[in-house]
């Protein structure tokens, strides 16, 4: 993709403004307005696209999916449809799960109450990192933390999203 910005010279007596082009690669997955629905819009009328740049979430039935920011509704409408008009449970950063045991190869005891920060989509592999409630971030090799953990098993081991709650959930652990 090509860009044009412009900014003002401040060592310029004039104060005039300068004209750069940039210039980048996106996948065409994040990319939005170069093939409108109905065949025209207003960014293929001027060569433009947007790029976005975050997903809305990754959604666990009937298979995980990815859920990106465009066209929300009519995707998980879709998910529904598949999952045999039961609804999806969707997985977005901040939300709360709950995990009835650990996975088997775990040498961690990951039962009980965990916030998602993080949800990352590697090469077809789901990965979230995830953090007891009562912390702020994420990192490695503590026992409040769990970075990059594969979704399958967490499914596996009994993943339950919990509904939002202002008041918070009675914890098992």
């Amino acid at each position: 993709i090509r860009q044009r910005s412009s900014e003002v010279d401040k060592n310029d007596k004039h104060r005039r403004r300068i004209r750069k082009i940039k210039s980048g690669e996106e996948r065409a997955g994040k990319l939005l307005g170069t093939d409108p629905k109905n065949g025209k819009g207003k960014l293929k009328a001027i060569k433009g696209a947007m790029v976005i740049g975050e997903n809305y979430g990754l959604a666990l039935d009937p298979t995980p999916t990815i859920i990106p920011f465009h066209d929300v509704t009519a995707r998980l409408k879709a998910l529904r449809e598949a999952n045999g008009g039961k609804p999806v449970r969707v997985l977005r950063n901040g939300m709360m799960i709950h995990l009835d045991k650990s996975p088997a190869r775990s040498q961690q005891d990951y039962s009980g109450i965990w916030r998602i920060t993080s949800i990352k989509n590697n090469k077809g592999k789901f990965l979230i990192d995830m953090i007891r409630p009562n912390y702020i971030t994420a990192q490695n090799g503590v026992i409040w933390s769990g970075m990059n953990k594969t979704i399958e098993p967490l499914l596996e081991c009994g993943l339950k999203v919990l509904p939002r709650s202002y008041a918070g959930h009675l914890s098992t652990k």
